[in-house]
């Protein structure tokens, strides 16, 4: 598939219990912008890289405003062969927008170790994205989750459900590592999106809105959970 451009969007978070999914479920359905189910749910895998000072984290942290961090994103139940996307994952406030490379053949990803899965990685990649992998660093940190994926009736307005949200170390192993997670909080998030032309329409939605809207970052809460960081 190759090169995607940027797509600008507007994103903000709310995060939630999981105890509380079922009321957020049923209030979505009754909400004024009638959401519906756009996709069918799947699992999400990313995989993160970061510097060895880990400065993606740090910067996570300290809430500046500019925000990237690399990682490799598939699909569904699967550690083996995968065909992936690498993401270049950019935030400047509540805007937020993606470069990224859909590989186009399956890659082996269990049980092959990390300068073997960089170098077949990069032969596959085109020049920006090489350049993207060599700055990254290591990966760190193997996200999993389950996302509904609901779209308002105009069309304008999309929203996830992530759910059964998990983290496992990646930074002490030669090869990727499934399990067991870390302990992270048992929460779901809840982000509404839309395109950079599409703002005032989300701000009618979000005044409908009864969650406490926040930053969130799955990939931070999992290296936060980390021991000896």
């Amino acid at each position: 598939m190759g090169t995607e451009r940027p797509d600008l969007r507007y994103e903000v978070k709310s995060v939630i219990p999981s105890t509380e999914l079922p009321r957020v479920k049923f209030w979505l359905r009754l909400h004024p912008a009638a959401f519906r189910v756009a996709y069918p749910p799947r699992s999400v895998n990313s995989l993160y890289f970061d510097s060895p000072d880990r400065l993606g984290f740090q910067e996570n942290l300290s809430g500046i405003a500019e925000r990237r961090k690399l990682r490799l994103r598939w699909y569904g139940e699967t550690l083996d062969r995968v065909t992936p996307t690498l993401e270049l994952k950019c935030k400047q406030g509540l805007l937020g927008w993606k470069e990224s490379h859909r590989f186009e053949e399956e890659i082996a990803l269990e049980g092959v170790r990390w300068p073997a899965l960089r170098a077949t990685l990069r032969e596959r990649l085109p020049e920006r994205f090489r350049s993207l992998l060599d700055l990254a660093g290591e990966p760190v940190l193997l996200v999993r989750y389950e996302r509904a994926y609901l779209v308002s009736a105009d069309g304008l307005i999309r929203a996830t459900v992530d759910a059964d949200v998990t983290a496992v170390d990646q930074t002490r192993h030669a090869s990727l590592r499934a399990g067991p997670p870390e302990p992270v909080p048992d929460d779901v998030v809840l982000e509404v999106k839309c395109s950079e032309d599409d703002r005032g329409r989300l701000e009618q939605v979000l005044g409908e809105w009864p969650l406490r809207v926040g930053r969130n970052s799955k990939f931070a809460r999992g290296m936060a959970s980390l021991p000896n960081l």
